[in-house]
């Protein structure tokens, strides 16, 4: 995002210094600024609409009830961290606005890495959790701007995926809420850049830690990329820690139970007497393959299990097994009696 105007806040710097002069009755902010004076941060109330110069980032004034839940969230994430984190991660002011929108798609948060600025939304959320994710995964990006001098370049995190893998933001970046299928990833919005792979995986792992540990036990590729991240981490700053990780456990939140399992498949094609036919075995299961007269047909099967993306589709050939390992809702491996 493009660095904003100093000018754009300055009638929201001067209400919110009245307000303060004044003695406004709100303990939460008053606390919140508390705390960010300690990191060396401002918090910054929007009272008007705002739009940057560029026009990627708006949002609009705050409603009372929704600027205090905001401000608690943020005091309660804030606390996780040390004085000596959130100063070397070169954050300078988060900016607490409703509406808030990028490039026209609503957002809960956002970052501007020339500023050092993180935009907050204080809309109502359906999951405090969520929006807890949403300020750890742009803090994130605060740190990855900042902590080498490639920025968000990490061609060493690329490699720890599969070698067929490629990230995209038109395969992914709208279904969030669907199943993720490949492994090695928390959602399916890490699959749209390096950059966002890294900040959901440690926003995953600060509000969600044990379900985050227990997902990369059946999952080596997740497994790699926490290694890598406690590594990165720790290269930026000592606090970033053994005993952190611990507090992160001890605090940690239980994430929904998807109904999905992690599945292994071979697929296979054979020249029978009747013609050419494919099978696809769930690996360990009792249930017997399934078979199908056409590559067309087992290739509608498997875009329903969640595989059509993988690059060994395009090696299907009688003759020749593929192996693929993936994450599958439970209802599709019934439809297909894979289970």
């Amino acid at each position: 995002m493009l660095a904003e105007d100093a000018d754009l806040h300055f009638w929201d710097r001067v209400r919110n210094l009245f307000d303060s002069l004044i003695g406004r009755n709100d303990e939460a902010l008053t606390a919140l600024q508390s705390i960010a004076r300690e990191f060396g941060i401002e918090i910054l109330e929007i009272l008007t609409d705002t739009q940057s110069k560029s026009g990627n980032v708006t949002h609009s004034n705050t409603k009372a009830f929704q600027f205090q839940t905001a401000c608690e969230l943020l005091i309660s994430e804030l606390s996780i961290y040390s004085t000596s984190v959130i100063k070397v991660s070169k954050l300078k002011r988060i900016e607490l606005g409703s509406n808030l929108r990028v490039h026209g798609s609503e957002a809960a948060g956002a970052f501007n890495a020339i500023d050092g600025v993180i935009y907050f939304s204080t809309q109502p959320l359906h999951d405090l959790n969520y929006g807890r994710r949403a300020f750890h995964h742009e803090l994130f990006h605060c740190i990855d701007y900042i902590d080498d001098f490639w920025k968000y370049l990490d061609p060493d995190w690329h490699r720890l995926n599969a070698s067929d893998f490629s990230y995209s933001s038109t395969k992914y970046k709208n279904k969030q809420l669907t199943v993720v299928h490949r492994l090695g990833f928390m959602t399916n919005y890490s699959m749209t850049e390096v950059r966002e792979d890294k900040a959901e995986l440690y926003a995953y792992m600060i509000v969600h830690y044990d379900a985050v540990m227990a997902a990369s036990e059946q999952d080596v590729i997740l497994g790699k990329k926490i290694v890598r991240m406690k590594e990165l981490l720790a290269h930026l700053s000592k606090d970033y820690d053994d005993n952190f990780w611990l507090q992160r456990s001890r605090s940690s939140t239980p994430l929904p139970q998807r109904d999905e399992t992690i599945t292994s498949f071979k697929i296979w094609g054979e020249q029978i007497s009747s013609g050419e036919t494919w099978f696809l075995a769930s690996l360990g299961s009792s249930k017997p393959p399934v078979a199908f007269r056409s590559p067309d047909q087992l290739l509608k099967c498997i875009e329903e299990l969640g595989a059509i993306d993988f690059g060994e589709m395009n090696k299907l050939v009688v003759g020749k097994n593929l192996h693929i390992k993936i994450r599958v809702a439970n209802s599709v491996l019934t439809k297909f009696g894979l289970r």
